[in-house]
């Protein structure tokens, strides 16, 4: 599962960021990874190391923000990149799902009642700042 909150607090939408992105437990051997880069208010995941194998992953997702309730700060989105009838799904959502053994990232609306899901919490992001971005304030 990719939360847009996680995320945030992991730092790893901070611009000019890079990194990798880790889901699963500690203990759990061989946990799913992602590369990743957050440029321009775009999160780009470019590989997905799970199961051993790496796969390739290139999906770029905008991230929007809107004020926060409290009006205090600003809460970040996603945006589904599901094709749907024809067309992206781009439901604003704070998770997407990344459904083993598919490569493709969906909503839950897209996914459906599926029972069969096994969802893994993003637990860890590696990140830093690429040379002449702005520093994050």
């Amino acid at each position: 599962m990719l939360d847009v909150r996680r995320l945030q607090l992991l730092g790893a939408l901070q611009e000019g960021s890079m990194g990798q992105l880790v889901w699963g437990s500690n203990g759990q051997p061989d946990r799913p990874a992602a590369l990743y880069a957050f440029r321009r208010e775009m999160l780009t995941l470019h590989e997905v190391l799970r199961d051993g194998s790496l796969d390739r992953l290139e999906v770029s997702l905008p991230v929007e923000a809107s004020a926060a309730f409290s009006h205090t700060g600003v809460r970040p989105w996603l945006s589904c990149p599901n094709p749907h009838d024809g067309r992206l799904c781009g439901r604003r959502v704070t998770r997407l799902l990344l459904i083993a053994g598919e490569m493709q990232l969906r909503c839950r609306f897209c996914v459906g009642r599926r029972h069969d899901l096994r969802l893994l919490e993003l637990t860890e992001a590696s990140s830093h700042t690429l040379a002449g971005s702005p520093s994050p304030r």
